[in-house]
């Protein structure tokens, strides 16, 4: 059989490969092997749970051999998910530590905040309460490190959610207030009807405990209201559960009228045995007990708790078998049947005993002391033992609860503390850094603008020593046309004139041959070569 479903895959495998081959878009073989084994283990009903496991595992192997973190981590807890869904305790521990080692070194705060939110779950779901609060919380905080949008935000209402859950379970009805206050807040802003209604009514539960029924009823009407303007299919079935929770509450305080009223409405409508027969047979329970109490109609009340056992006997509600039990104790009290009212009576608080529901446990030993008088100091001894025990653990729980809420809100505290120092310093840095720029930008121009003043006043210079030259050449022409007069006037009146007079004695003398004149021509061509000179 296992080997025909490994061609099964192979023969899938291949035709998502010639698919992808035809497509623009070519998918990842390596994941749609993940989730071909995945999906076979989750679906294949013919395989047994160690062949189930054993697809699980082979999944598990390929995920942890892919390259890219994360899309290693994202199938790796897609397989830490399956081995939840199968119920494989062993698998999940194991494979959700590995997913929650590699998810905090990588630092994928959304995978790290669903591991924890599984781990949670798996707590919760094997009553662990402290552990599984611890682990909604830390996976408050790692949604509370994403980007904050509506997925974050809806992450982190839902851990409020849970938180306020387990809060309610261990009686931490102040906490848990605070938890489901957080989380209404959200969901709110987020118009999230259907989880509106969830915390509406786990919020209702809480003013229950503390002894608020207006506030606790006042709660579920509100949740009433959202899951009506929701779009949720199972909207009556959901009307229902809310029904029986303010039929709680008027038992819770006593008044037994208006819860024998609720029951009522509950009963009569006729599709609620067949679609949810737990509740059917919680509510046949309490509207016996308040037909006892308020009309004392013994066989009508014992009629409905056959009903109601037989209903239970089906379903294996060992829990609320507890509470029938007390119930028909009280049914044959009122008969007077004492021996069977202590029988059942001494069953409720075995049961209740058994199923660790401690609220049940004491309402029995304070039935069978007022039943049974000759053990009654005995009973009452338990009782006071067992109620002492009780608030012992409840207060270890709040305070363990109050620590794990205290560690957290001073690790955000100081987160926002680091976060308003960093914005501090960001706002600083980016102030400093537009006073530089700034302070640049003003020197930048004042070293312009001198350069701009320094052309301007070389350009005057260049252009007063250009005048200069100008003027100064002027004046040389100026001196020049003078000293050419001068000395045109100094060859005509020295030189000129000296050279006439040589040429003029000369011209007397070129007549005369005497000695004398000859010595007189002799000085005058002297004085002519003087002259050139």
């Amino acid at each position: 059989m296992k080997n025909g479903v490994f061609i099964l895959v192979l023969l899938l495998v291949l035709g998502c490969k010639q698919q992808a081959s035809n497509d623009e878009t070519v998918r990842n073989p390596k994941i749609d092997s993940i989730q071909q084994l995945l999906t076979i283990a989750k679906t294949a009903k013919e395989l047994s749970s160690d062949e189930r496991r054993a697809y699980i595992q082979d999944a598990e192997l390929q995920a942890l051999n892919l390259p890219k973190d994360s899309i290693r981590l994202e199938q790796l807890s897609q397989v830490s998910l399956a081995y939840l869904q199968q119920k494989d305790s062993v698998g999940f521990r194991e494979s959700n530590a590995k997913l929650l080692k590699l998810s905090e070194e990588a630092k994928a705060d959304k995978i790290l905040g669903y591991s924890n939110w599984d781990l949670g779950g798996f707590f919760e779901n094997y009553g662990v309460m402290d552990s599984a609060f611890y682990r909604y919380r830390k996976a408050l905080e790692s949604f509370d490190r994403l980007p904050k949008d509506s997925t974050s935000q809806s992450l982190k209402a839902r851990m409020l959610y849970s938180m306020a859950r387990v809060q309610d379970s261990y009686k931490d009805y102040l906490g848990g207030e605070i938890s489901a206050a957080a989380a209404i807040e959200i969901f709110d802003e987020l118009d999230d009807d259907y989880r509106l209604y969830n915390a509406y009514n786990v919020l209702g539960t809480l003013a229950n405990g503390l002894g608020n029924s207006r506030k606790a009823i006042e709660s579920y009407e509100t949740a009433r209201s959202y899951i009506e303007n929701s779009n949720r299919k199972n909207i009556a079935q959901l009307i229902w559960k809310l029904q029986n929770n303010i039929g709680s509450t008027y038992l819770n305080e006593e008044n037994f009228t208006q819860a024998k009223n609720v029951y009522e409405e509950l009963l009569f409508s006729t599709d609620l045995k067949q679609e949810i027969p737990d509740l059917y047979e919680k509510t046949l329970g309490s509207y016996a007990f308040s037909i006892l109490k308020t009309e004392k109609d013994t066989e009508k009340a014992e009629e409905l708790l056959r009903e109601a056992f037989t209903i239970n006997a089906a379903t294996g509600d060992l829990y609320d078998r507890a509470r029938l039990h007390y119930y028909y104790s009280e049914v044959l009290a009122a008969k007077r049947d004492t021996l069977n009212a202590i029988a059942n009576a001494n069953e409720s608080y075995s049961i209740a005993k058994e199923t660790y529901n401690n609220d049940r446990a004491l309402d029995a030993l304070r039935l069978l002391t007022r039943l049974d008088t000759v053990h009654a100091a005995s009973y009452a001894e338990q009782y006071y033992q067992l109620n002492d025990i009780i608030q012992e653990e409840e207060r270890t729980k709040r305070d363990k609860f109050g620590r794990i809420r205290m560690e957290t809100d001073d690790i955000i505290e100081e987160n926002k503390i680091l976060t308003q120092e960093k914005q501090i310093w960001l706002l600083s840095s980016t102030l400093m850094l537009l006073f530089g720029v700034t302070a640049f930008i003003i020197i930048s121009l004042y070293i312009s603008n001198n350069r701009l003043k320094f052309k301007q006043r070389q350009q005057e210079s260049n252009q007063e020593i250009y005048n200069l030259m100008l003027a100064q050449q002027g004046k040389l022409q100026e001196g020049k046309q003078m000293a050419q007069k001068r000395i045109s006037e100094e060859l005509h009146d020295g030189i000129l004139g000296e050279m006439l007079g040589i040429r003029l004695m000369l011209s007397g003398l070129n007549d005369r041959e005497d000695q004398a004149s000859m010595e007189q021509r002799a000085m005058f061509i002297e004085k002519l070569q003087a002259v050139e000179e």
